[in-house]
């Protein structure tokens, strides 16, 4: 981009960002006279307001070509332009060379560097002299010079000299999109527990205005739902080129970070390297709190991008992705389902064990609920989709300790929404099913534990009996050997 090197001076009333398309004169399309603008946006047509900042310019000394703005103005490949003085000794001969110069450069400048320096030109307030929409019928104009400007659009720039022009449509608006991965590919969401690592990714598209614009600062905002836990080692940020490997921008870049958001941005991308049609990438991992609260709507995680253009500071729409879980109610109860307490639990999943801070691992740390007075459990972490163990640790008085037993979550998430489904074996139960609070219920149920010896009730982890049982055989063995002993003295 030699013209940005180029450039010396900057319009005092340019903001800065904004982006220009220069027109050609076209094939007649319409009658003499007349703007039309072909879209490249499909269904998405803007309408264009049509500015005419100066009549035909026939005559060198026409005070309305007094444009400073364009002094040290170069578009790629050409000299500056000279500084314009209406003062001076020699401002016809100037003035008539500004005017050729301008007519031959506004069908090269494919850049919008013309018509971004000369942005301040429109009169604040000002009316329109026309409305041009992308891709309707052509719009008779005096001839003159317009600039023509859109919401989102590339403001365009066109000298009408009695004969059709025509403009193109594109883009001046950064596109921003996010997307989430668990480790099953990327998407707009992603199933995942408490203490599960999920990546995400924000991408926000350079504009082609961006070539035109003399510094082009860009500034992405993410935030996130609270229950999502930032890892701050693992912020990343990268410029993708088409084609090329992507380069580490993270150290080049401002990143502010706070509790629930990271800011991430440059007063210039021209000065980072960075072209129309790259992307600027910021990629983190964070995971799921334990104590979490995820409903049905999942947890999200939004950004934009913050950007200038001519109607000044602009945002682009939120970009969402979103994490989703599921919440387990586990209870103890009895054959009648009647709440039982004292029982102790832990949840396996392959061999590993589940800890307090959501992730499997070795069991020494593994989590241990028991069970209260109405039979329910403690609060578990969320969980993902999968096939799960209750393995039962202890038993209520008078009950024995329930078989392992398998449990199933279904956890499905589409774009925003929530599909929640569950299955257990016996001597589990599913109690219910909530997808609204992403909640599936199971109860754990016992029977009586058989008697072992007449009066007395073995329970699960309850020593005095078999301590009273080991007593009444040791006594009862030695009676045995007293009686023996007996016997040989008699013989």
């Amino acid at each position: 981009m030699k013209h940005l090197r180029k450039i010396v001076a900057v319009v005092a009333a340019t903001v800065i960002g904004v982006a220009a398309l220069i027109a050609a004169p076209a094939p007649a399309r319409a009658g003499a006279g007349s703007l039309y603008i072909t879209s490249s946006h499909g269904g998405d047509a803007a309408v264009y307001d049509a500015y005419r900042i100066a009549d035909d310019a026939a005559l060198p000394d026409n005070a309305q070509f007094n444009w400073p703005g364009l002094s040290g103005v170069s578009l790629d490949g050409y000299e500056t332009y000279p500084a314009y003085d209406p003062a001076s000794p020699n401002s016809a001969r100037d003035g008539r060379a500004l005017v050729e110069r301008v007519s031959a450069d506004v069908s090269v400048d494919n850049a919008g560097v013309l018509a971004h320096a000369l942005e301040g030109y429109v009169v604040p307030g000002a009316a329109p002299v026309a409305r041009v929409k992308a891709d309707g019928p052509a719009v008779a104009v005096p001839d003159g010079w317009y600039l023509l400007r859109a919401h989102g659009r590339r403001t365009l720039f066109a000298w009408v000299d009695g004969g059709p022009v025509e403009l193109g449509d594109k883009s001046d608006t950064p596109v921003v999109g996010k997307q989430v991965s668990s480790g099953a590919g990327w998407g707009r969401s992603a199933v995942a527990g408490s203490g599960r690592v999920v990546s995400f990714r924000v991408d926000a598209a350079l504009p082609l205005s961006m070539e035109a614009a003399r510094a082009y600062p860009l500034a992405i905002d993410d935030s996130w739902d609270e229950g999502l836990v930032l890892d701050t080692d693992s912020i990343r940020v990268e410029l993708l080129a088409n084609d090329e490997p992507a380069r580490d921008l993270t150290d080049a870049v401002e990143v502010e970070v706070s509790d629930r958001s990271i800011r991430v941005g440059s007063d210039d991308l021209h000065a980072l390297g960075a072209e129309p049609g790259n992307a600027l990438r910021l990629s983190y991992k964070m995971t799921i709190a334990p104590g979490a609260k995820v409903g049905a709507a999942g947890l999200s995680n939004s950004a934009h991008a913050g950007y200038e253009a001519w109607t000044g500071h602009c945002q682009t729409p939120a970009a969402a992705a979103r994490v989703f879980a599921a919440n387990l109610k586990l209870s103890k109860v009895d054959a009648s389902g009647a709440p039982l307490a004292g029982a102790v639990v832990a949840i396996r999943r392959g061999g590993e064990w589940l800890h307090a801070d959501g992730s499997f691992g070795a069991e020494s740390a593994r989590l241990e609920l028991a069970s209260g007075e109405d039979g329910a459990f403690p609060a578990l972490p969320v969980l993902s989709d999968g096939s799960y163990e209750v393995v039962e640790l202890s038993a209520p008085k008078g009950y024995r300790a329930a078989d392992p037993a398998i449990f199933q979550l279904g956890v499905h998430a589409g774009e925003g929404d929530l599909t929640l489904d569950a299955w257990a074996s016996k001597p589990l139960r599913v109690a219910g099913v909530d997808a609204e609070s992403a909640t599936a219920s199971l109860e754990l149920v016992n029977e009586k534990a058989a008697s072992g010896w007449p009066g007395f009730i073995p329970q699960t982890g309850d020593t005095a009996w078999w301590l009273v049982a080991a007593t009444l055989v040791v006594a009862g063995a030695a009676v045995l050997v007293a009686g023996a002993r007996r016997k040989c003295q008699r013989a």
